[in-house]
């Protein structure tokens, strides 16, 4: 389960780095978004296992 949320966490951390200086806020806001995502699907895994 971790090795696959670390797949897809690295290639965004990735492309968010990229992307900072030219659109900050859009970065922020999508950020915020898959940070409410990953809580709202990890959290019941975590707490189911």
């Amino acid at each position: 389960m971790w090795v696959l949320v670390l797949m897809l966490a690295v290639p965004l951390v990735g492309v968010l780095t990229l992307a900072v200086p030219s659109m900050s806020r859009w970065v922020v806001r999508v950020l915020l978004v898959g940070v409410r995502l990953s809580a709202v699907v990890l959290i019941p895994v975590l707490v189911g296992v």
